[in-house]
């Protein structure tokens, strides 16, 4: 297993000056491509669609938070991915997005929940978290 000698890793750990340069410029390319898609909800909520959003949610101090909070956790996508992808035990066969629309949900004869996908376009061995994750991006 690869997290036996526990996180991070031990290459991680060296933090030489590769490994700092690759997570500096990798934190650069998220947080402008993530500072580029919250510009556009932000004018999709406040000038497209407002009618679509309560006002707590269009809200300038709601909105200024929520970039600040989406801002900072996107510095972080490549150790969580590393994170994600360090131990086999983190892994599923999941859908690329589970998005509600690539499942049904049903009571069979028994009254009790069942579910099955529809999609299966995406399906495969990853890991679940950020399969749940992609919701959002």
């Amino acid at each position: 297993k690869l997290m036996d000698g526990g996180w991070p890793l031990p290459a991680l750990k060296e933090r030489s000056s590769e490994a700092l340069q690759f997570f500096a410029q990798a934190s650069e390319r998220t947080s402008n491509a993530t500072r580029n898609m919250l510009i556009i909800g932000c004018d999709f909520i406040v000038n497209t669609c407002p009618q679509l959003f309560p006002d707590e949610l269009r809200s300038r101090s709601f909105l200024r938070q929520f970039v600040m909070e989406a801002s900072h956790v996107a510095q972080y996508e490549t150790e969580l991915n590393m994170y994600f992808g360090s131990d086999w035990d983190f892994f599923s066969l999941t859908h690329g997005n589970c998005q509600l629309d690539n499942a049904f949900y049903y009571n069979n004869a028994d009254g009790k929940l069942e579910a099955g996908l529809w999609d299966f376009g995406g399906f495969g061995f990853s890991n679940p978290v950020n399969s749940l994750a992609r919701n959002w991006i």
